[in-house]
């Protein structure tokens, strides 16, 4: 083949690439948290910071990634920041690099009809696509490797110093771009090695070794977590020992042997967990053949060992890895070498058979283009036509789209995934301390946090951040809800005493009056409104809360949660005739709510109606048949209704599904002393002064129950423990109860309450 011919069908190849690369190119930043740590460093190269962090409030330095893809990208930096859609064409570009090498390297070991299989396998492969417009360095690494590789092969006997010296910068920028760049220099200096030229091997190891000193001087990351039993916490975590290495090594085989291998080279076939016999007999195959090839070609020949020996260092290393961490995008890279490695077996396998030759080279040629045809049928169903992201993804990229538009500039965002968030909203940003709710907010305020977004994508969210904003709900404004995920952003107010926060409140209150004054149309400044009188409820504030959700109730009354919220404020403040009309609306609004039915029964109660009670706590407890508050408002209004057997009946499934509830085993022993069941009132007081001796109405209903079953001396004790140590908690309500007891007691014993606290004093 001529030059001329040669050029031809590289720059077809590269231009087929571009144009593959251009069709299935997604524009939205991938969820892979990589892509947008690399864009920030880029940005702390651009900007003089170095290799940093520059999302947050302050650089942090970066020794996780190599700085040679970084380096790449903040070049896009110095002309636009952030500009995701440029960055994910130099890997594009990378990726049309890549195709034209992988046909040079193969032609240069093998036929051109096997390097044509292998380089359109690779366009086709539906990974190699995905990657080709992610930002991550994956399709850089692989083209920049492989093109290590072909100057390998090319100049491995080779005795000059300029060519020694390319090999070398090859092999050291494939370390620079990805750390697992090591096994190029591996595989330059194991061949040498092979080939018998110590010398020279020592000399270009030790070159490289130098050049890439400094980083690893500088970064030793990737050694920690790969040292260390749990790689997440690589500071708290002890060293892994040769046991676990090897629990590491069989379960990063099981799982790439069985699934990301396969899937890499047959993505046609489904891989996912739990396996089917398809799956497992294609993971075998696929398995089978690269170790054949790794094997026998290193055997067979020294001269074609530079792809093998790069391949077994490359794997050896993915192997042992953490097994936490394996994926298929590990395979990316080494994808166009194994497809390569696969075709190889196949042929060698059946020129062993008794065939005629021609099936030799016609059978593979036939299982390639059937492989082609599945893979370009897989990436035309799934690299074309982008599937939507999750609506809770989907709407964690629209909550920085509205943190870009709406925040001022110098805005501190509190989320996870701070270095999406950072890309995506242009604001500085930091993640939240996983600690308890107070300490959280405290470190926000530290922080100067001004925004929080409260995803539903993550675990920690809802177990530390949601918790907080809960507990301490009149910090945190709600400016924008997603309610196809109920994503929330707040706006942080700030952790401060109750009079400086009810005036943040009040200033946000004029504001959005101000707002609603000049234009009433727009429901969702109503909707704000009302957030904020729930604020104004939970700091404690009614009259202002009652204000609010009066004021907003003619525009939102057809809204169920809005007259809960005036139900739950009018209860708060004895105020049951107006609860009871909101409960009432809001039943109407969605009448299968079980917390609107049962607040319409607790207002009923409260006005003496235990038949309406009743029957609004039973509609609870159908649609929420777990509720203990259904079923004891329910027994408590049969105790007043005269029905004491179903009100034991209520009690009693309650217990069984919280037994250990304090109110509920009160309940119950009042209940008991009301029908005059001492001994079982005896039983459950008993044990309650036991789980609560503090407690000294308990203290009181057992001396009413010992009197109730003449155990006076029992009683007498009961009661002058009570005047020892509980006379601090005797006032209001309880000191006038204690008053009649104690009475009653002193009556029964023939003595005077005077006597009775003469002994407690004495005592």
């Amino acid at each position: 083949m001529t030059v001329d011919q040669t050029n031809r069908i590289l720059l077809i190849l590269f231009a087929a690439s571009i144009a593959v690369g251009w069709i299935c190119f997604d524009e939205r930043l991938s969820r892979l948290g990589d892509n947008a740590e690399f864009i920030v460093i880029s940005k702390g190269l651009a900007t003089g910071h170095g290799m940093s962090f520059v999302h947050g409030p302050e650089p942090e330095p970066a020794r996780k990634f190599p700085p040679g893809y970084p380096a790449i990208l903040a070049v896009t930096q110095l002309f636009t920041t952030n500009n995701v859609n440029l960055m994910k064409n130099i890997s594009v570009f990378f990726f049309a690099l890549l195709i034209p090498l992988t046909w040079l390297v193969v032609r240069e070991i093998d036929d051109e009809l096997t390097a044509y299989i292998v380089a359109v396998a690779s366009l086709l492969s539906p990974h190699l696509i995905e990657f080709s417009h992610q930002v991550l360095s994956e399709v850089p690494y692989a083209a920049v490797s492989m093109a290590g590789i072909l100057y390998l092969i090319r100049w491995r006997s080779t005795t000059d110093i300029r060519s020694l010296a390319i090999l070398v910068c090859l092999a050291v920028a494939a370390y620079y771009i990805r750390t697992i760049g090591l096994t190029v220099i591996g595989a330059l200096v194991c061949t040498q090695f092979l080939d018998r030229r110590f010398k020279i091997g020592f000399l270009v190891g030790t070159a490289a070794a130098i050049l890439i000193l400094p980083w690893v001087l500088h970064s030793s990351a990737y050694l920690d977590q790969f040292s260390s039993v749990n790689p997440y916490k690589t500071d708290e975590s002890p060293m892994i020992s040769i046991g676990f290495l090897g629990e590491r090594l069989l379960k990063n085989l099981d799982r790439y042997g069985f699934t990301f291998f396969p899937w890499a080279f047959a993505p046609f076939i489904d891989h996912r967990y739990p396996p089917t016999l398809l799956s497992v007999s294609v993971g075998l195959v696929v398995d089978l053949l690269l170790l054949y090839y790794l094997v026998v070609c290193l055997r067979r020949s020294r001269k074609d060992a530079s792809i093998p020996v790069y391949l077994a260092l490359y794997l050896i290393v993915v192997l042992l890895w953490p097994a936490v961490w394996a994926d298929t995008r590990f395979v990316i890279p080494i994808i166009p070498l194994a497809i390569y490695g696969i075709v190889w077996s196949i042929r060698d396998l059946l020129g062993r058979l008794p065939i005629p030759a021609p099936y030799c080279k016609w059978v593979p040629l036939v299982i390639a283009i059937s492989v082609l045809g599945a893979n370009g049928v897989r990436s035309a169903m799934m690299q074309v036509d982008h599937k939507p992201y999750h609506a809770a993804w989907r709407n964690y990229f629209d909550s920085a789209d509205w943190v870009r538009y709406n925040t001022p500039e110098d805005a501190i965002i509190v989320c996870r995934k701070p270095f999406l968030m950072h890309v995506m909203s242009g604001r500085t940003t930091l993640t939240y301390p996983w600690i308890e709710p107070t300490s959280l907010l405290k470190a926000l305020d530290d922080a100067k946090a001004d925004y929080v977004v409260a995803d539903v994508l993550f675990g920690s969210t809802a177990r530390v951040l949601i918790p907080a904003i809960q507990a301490h709900g009149s910090s945190f404004f709600p400016v924008q809800t997603y309610e196809e995920s109920q994503t929330m952003v707040y706006e942080f107010l700030g952790f401060e005493d109750k009079k400086g926060k009810l005036a943040k409140l009040r200033e946000k209150l004029r504001a959005f009056e101000n707002l609603i004054d000049r234009d009433a149309r727009d429901p969702a400044n109503w909707q704000k409104l009302y957030a904020l009188g729930t604020m104004f409820h939970q700091a404690g504030d009614f009259q202002t809360a009652r204000s609010v959700y009066e004021r907003v109730v003619p525009r939102m009354r057809t809204e169920s949660n809005v007259m809960l919220n005036l139900g739950i404020l009018h209860f708060s403040q004895s105020r049951f005739n107006e609860a009871i009309a909101a409960f009432t609306d809001a039943v109407n609004l969605a009448p299968r709510n079980p917390q609107l039915r049962l607040g319409l029964a607790q207002a009923y109660e409260q006005v003496g109606n235990h038949a309406k009670a009743s029957e609004h706590a039973r509609e609870a407890f159908k649609l929420s048949p777990k509720s203990r508050v259904a079923l004891q408002t329910i027994a408590r209004c049969a105790v007043e209704l005269g029905n004491a057997e179903e009100a034991e009946m209520a009690y009693n499934h309650a217990l069984k599904l919280e037994p250990q509830s304090i109110t509920l085993r009160n309940d119950l022993a009042l209940f008991y002393i009301k029908s005059e069941r001492y001994e079982d009132a005896y039983g459950i007081l008993n044990k309650l002064i036991s789980d609560k001796p503090e407690r000294t109405e308990f203290r009181l209903d057992m001396v009413t129950t010992l009197i109730n079953l003449g155990r006076l001396d029992a009683a007498r004790s009961y009661g002058i423990d009570l005047l020892r140590y509980h006379q601090h908690s005797l006032s209001g309500n309880l000191k006038s109860v204690a008053d009649q007891v104690l009475g009653e007691l002193a009556t029964k014993l023939g003595v005077t309450r005077e006597t009775l606290e003469a002994e407690a004093t004495a005592n």
